[in-house]
């Protein structure tokens, strides 16, 4: 299974990427760069999908992949050949046979980063394990999560300590589980089951896991980070349904994609400051404020003129109908010289935009 997303996600950067740029967005890397390529590469459910993998694994299975020749290196970007996308497929049929992963296009998941997840987690975890136990009046257990601040929130919640709100609770918690785990398939019923702990047994490792499920610890882990998204993201487009599940989350469903930085520079330009006017205001390089636009264009609706010429942007668009890559170097190479990185990054994010 390790391979099939390595594969994918090299398939689908278009050896526009290094091996650096495959693991950042394979660990969910918080950089501007890597949340951008997720975007601009479709890439939204491999984001992330590595969190409790190191990094020195990944390398290690992309050298094994290139020993067996399915991807290569030259000049330092990651390409996948023609072998790899022939195992590429064999791997991907095996995959959707056994449903071992499912991919759902969602741009929430930027919204959910690794940080909320894990989060997530621990609270859900040692909520259950304590409704467990007080569910039978036991208040003497060693808590599961040693997490302090975890610890404090399960105790806030939980403050008034009655018998009838630990009943309110663990018959809210149960109903709003079990509408989740029906969309999932048997092995991951099984790891969500197995990785919980209560009153009468303790969560698995990822040892026993291995040995109770016949995966590898990768495997488990990849298919772990993936449930555990596609349930944040179900409680995030559907707060009311998943009450409780909302609350242990806190997921700002008002929260906005754009960092709060790009969204200053916004407010900036929709005020009518040029780029150089803000950069020399906010005490940032033009091209961070560069960046922010390239944010901006992959979410809102923005007039490209403002920012470049018309004929540079039909050039840039005529280029990708005929490529399709998004390596900015080829279109470089291609171009007139007078059209910048900067401009190229702001018309091919308008075209990824539209493409969506």
């Amino acid at each position: 299974m390790v391979p099939f997303f390595i594969l994918w996600v090299v398939y689908q950067l278009n050896g526009d990427r290094s091996i650096t740029g495959v693991v950042r967005i394979l660990k969910g890397s918080y950089a501007k760069q890597t949340i951008q390529d997720t975007q601009f590469y479709n890439l939204h459910p491999y984001y992330g999908l590595f969190d409790g993998i190191s990094a020195n694994e990944i390398i290690n299975q992309i050298e094994e992949l290139t020993k067996h020749h399915f991807l290569y290196i030259q000049n330092e970007q990651l390409i996948i050949t023609p072998q790899g996308i022939n195992q590429l497929d064999k791997l991907k049929r095996n995959i959707v046979k056994n449903q071992l992963f499912h991919i759902e296009q969602d741009h929430s998941i930027l919204l959910i980063d690794r940080t909320t997840k894990n989060t997530f987690w621990k609270r859900l975890s040692l909520l259950i394990q304590t409704l467990s136990y007080l569910s039978y009046h036991d208040f003497h257990f060693s808590p599961v999560i040693s997490d302090l601040p975890v610890q404090k929130w399960v105790k806030k919640l939980l403050i008034s300590n009655t018998t009838d709100r630990v009943q309110r609770l663990t018959n809210q918690l149960h109903l709003e589980m079990n509408q989740l785990k029906d969309d999932l398939s048997e092995p991951e019923q099984k790891i969500l089951l197995y990785r919980l702990s209560g009153r009468h047994r303790m969560a698995f490792t990822w040892r026993q896991l291995e040995e109770e499920l016949g995966y590898s610890i990768q495997e488990i882990k990849i298919m772990f980070n993936n449930l555990t998204y596609r349930l944040l993201q179900k409680v995030y487009h559907d707060p009311t349904r998943f009450k409780l599940l909302n609350m242990i989350s806190e997921i700002d469903n008002k929260r906005s994609y754009l960092s709060p930085s790009t969204i200053k520079t916004m407010q900036l330009l929709n005020h009518g400051f040029s780029i150089e006017e803000i950069a020399r205001k906010r005490g940032l390089t033009e091209g961070t404020i560069y960046d922010h636009i390239v944010e901006i264009i992959l979410h809102s609706p923005i007039d490209l003129t403002r920012f470049t010429d018309e004929w540079k942007i039909e050039q840039i668009r005529e280029l990708y109908r005929s490529i399709g890559s998004t390596n900015l170097s080829e279109y470089k190479k291609r171009l007139d010289p007078a059209i910048s990185y900067h401009e190229i990054r702001m018309v091919l994010a308008d075209q990824i935009k539209t493409k969506e």
